[in-house]
């Protein structure tokens, strides 16, 4: 869906308000600022909700909650904007550029936060499909074994030990055994 959500509020106003009919496609005319945003990827500020065109749909709640002006700021994730961060305001004249420096590095830690969550939540994940792939290599009535481009073990499953008497600890580490290399076994 393009629409787009409110996931997170603090303050004043009423977050079903202003967001929910926005949207992010590619018709000019039904995006608002955090629409647009999301799919330029730039910075949108109104300074004047009450004469700004592009806060039409908004206007009346936002001038009602006592706003006068607002920024989205893209929240680029992966080089895709992926949400905005909104900010409206009560005092007119719009924000300062020290205001837009400090909201841009808010937004930029923002996103930093979500990458943080992502790479968590998918390390996560390699770490229990790679558990699942351990158990199954280990209940496998195969030997298995891994060694690198030298022959130097690197990992020997429970069945390997069993059918050489070779504990892992005992070759993880070391060369092949010549037991391997004899051609003695298949």
């Amino acid at each position: 869906s393009k629409g787009v959500r409110v996931v997170a509020q603090a303050g004043r106003g009423d977050k079903n308000s202003m967001a929910v009919h926005d949207t992010w496609s590619e018709n000019e005319k039904a995006s608002g600022p955090a629409g647009k945003a999301i799919r330029t990827g730039e910075t949108v500020v109104i300074v004047n909700l009450e004469k700004d065109d592009r806060f039409g749909p908004w206007r009346h709640d936002a001038l009602a909650q006592g706003f006068t002006c607002a920024i989205s700021l893209p929240l680029l994730i992966s080089d895709d904007a992926r949400g905005a961060v909104n900010i409206f305001s009560s005092e007119k004249g719009g924000f300062s550029s020290e205001e837009l420096d400090l909201l841009a590095e808010l937004a930029a830690d923002v996103e930093y936060g979500i990458r943080s969550l992502r790479l968590r939540i998918q390390k996560e994940q390699m770490q229990q499909d790679l558990l699942k792939v351990k158990q199954a290599v280990e209940a496998s009535g195969e030997a298995i074994f891994m060694t690198d481009i030298k022959g130097v073990f690197t990992f020997a499953n429970q069945e390997f030990t069993r059918l050489y008497g070779y504990t892992a600890e005992e070759v993880v580490g070391k060369a092949t055994p010549r037991l391997l290399k004899s051609g003695e076994v298949t």
